[in-house]
């Protein structure tokens, strides 16, 4: 059956459950690390920004090879699915090895340079140095992930995530109860057990993709012309790509570090609460995302068009209710679970606050989920890049800053900044989109590098 035909919510579901799985990993981190300390919790979670800014610079390459994946299968081209993979493999490994080194070279400095107190400053040192390997694992990760989805088989996605998730809480169970002796809980073992967790999904992923699939990357069979076609269209929509990622995650280290100054209670509060809710709603809009521009990559490839417009709107009319219930749940028992993380009372005032301010936030954020991906992957995203920069900076930082560090609101102020941010981006991804700027990028079965 084709990825037109399969029902949506066949699709997205093991993705939905594969996003939370992995959502849970960094959770059940978080849990653990919490019976170290606070300020664990803090160094580790201060770290995400960055951490997840070079682990989305990997993506913007690979998102984008689903989108042309997607395109090749949908108009009848097996032969360029095996080349376009084969670019993607070795774009990942490349920026996988760099960010690697990079990482482990700067793993003592970083905390420092963000302001953190001592403590929290040496809990971020040991995460970062011990998890620097990830990005070169990610390389296979990734790109095993974006073929199968580009060829709607998501449920080995899913089964991947099961093993990981579960490798990585056996892993920590291991360290809480220091089953190898001299082994115990700390910011540098729940990475290493992290690192462990890849393994098993990648072992899954390949025996899907080499075994099940059938896919060769014999190079004496890929196309010269297939794979220069691939390698300019990844550079052509992966580079301005890789922009809006960093240019966010950066943004977000300035306005954690505006955290990091009203102590370190604020900065373990955000951690906590956002890591609470990125549970379902995080899930929830990568998986609609990503099934959303599957479906619409396939139709691209067709010059199907209508129909490809068609399914993004109506993910959009599903989801974002969906998203807004889902905060509204999880603010309603927010004392409860965020007391079942921490006993500090300001911690807990400070963590409901961050999930109150995402009823303002996720809307426009599962918006954002669901019509970057699809605009991204068509080649239309120069524009959605330029505005995303103004938003972050403009808007996110700059509001932040004059609210939280200006007028004082401290960490209200830069929620305000993080919710400005999302209002903007939403409404140039919107127009973009209906405007059809992004048919004119994605002709059936040709490389079409029309001007933005």
């Amino acid at each position: 059956m084709s990825v037109e035909n399969t029902k949506f919510y066949k699709l997205t579901t093991p993705i939905f459950i594969q996003m939370v799985l992995l959502v849970v990993i960094f959770l059940t981190d978080t849990v653990f690390l919490s019976r170290v300390s606070d300020a664990a919790v803090a160094g580790v979670g201060g770290m995400m920004p960055l951490l997840l800014s070079g682990i989305a610079l990997m993506h913007a390459f690979s998102d984008s090879g689903t989108s042309l994946l997607g395109q090749a299968l949908g108009a009848g081209q097996p032969r360029r699915v095996s080349a376009v993979f084969a670019v993607m493999l070795l774009i990942g490994l490349l920026v996988g090895c760099s960010l690697s080194l990079s990482f482990y070279g700067l793993s003592g400095r970083l905390g420092n340079w963000m302001g953190f107190s001592p403590d929290v400053a040496e809990a971020s040192r040991q995460y970062v140095l011990y998890i620097a390997p990830l990005f070169l694992m990610d390389a296979f990760f990734i790109n095993l992930n974006s073929l199968l989805f580009a060829h709607g088989e998501t449920r080995w996605n899913m089964y991947a995530a099961i093993g990981s998730a579960v490798t990585n809480f056996v892993c920590n169970i291991g360290l809480m109860y220091e089953w190898v002796p001299g082994w115990r809980l700390g910011p540098a073992e729940v990475a290493m057990a992290t690192l462990a967790a890849q393994i098993p999904p990648i072992l899954i992923m390949a025996y899907a993709v080499f075994v099940r699939l059938g896919v060769r990357l014999r190079l004496n069979t890929i196309s010269r012309t297939d794979a220069v076609w691939g390698l300019k269209r990844l550079l052509r929509i992966g580079l301005p790509a890789t922009v809006e990622p960093v240019s966010q995650n950066a943004s977000q280290l300035v306005m954690m570090s505006m955290l990091a100054i009203t102590g370190t209670a604020a900065v373990a509060a955000f951690a906590y609460g956002k890591n609470l809710f990125v549970l379902l709603s995080y899930a929830g809009g990568i998986s609609i995302g990503i099934g959303t521009q599957i479906v619409v990559s396939h139709y691209q490839g067709k010059g199907a068009f209508a129909q490809a417009d068609s399914r993004l709107k109506t993910s959009l009319k599903q989801f974002i209710p969906f998203a807004i219930l889902v905060v509204i749940l999880v603010n309603l028992g927010a004392h409860w679970i965020l007391g079942l993380l921490t006993h500090d009372p300001e911690i807990i005032r400070m963590g409901q606050l961050v999930l109150l301010y995402l009823l303002i936030i996720e809307p426009m954020r599962a918006a954002n989920f669901i019509i970057y991906p699809s605009l991204r992957g068509s080649g239309d995203v120069n524009v959605p890049v330029a505005a995303s920069i103004v938003a972050h900076w403009g808007f996110g930082v700059g509001l932040a800053w004059y609210l939280a560090m200006h007028l004082g609101w401290g960490m209200a102020g830069v929620l305000a900044g993080i919710a400005a941010d999302e209002l903007v981006r939403a409404m140039v991804n919107l127009q973009r989109w209906h405007a059809g700027h992004w048919q004119a990028y994605c002709t059936p079965a040709t490389a079409a590098s029309p001007s933005a």
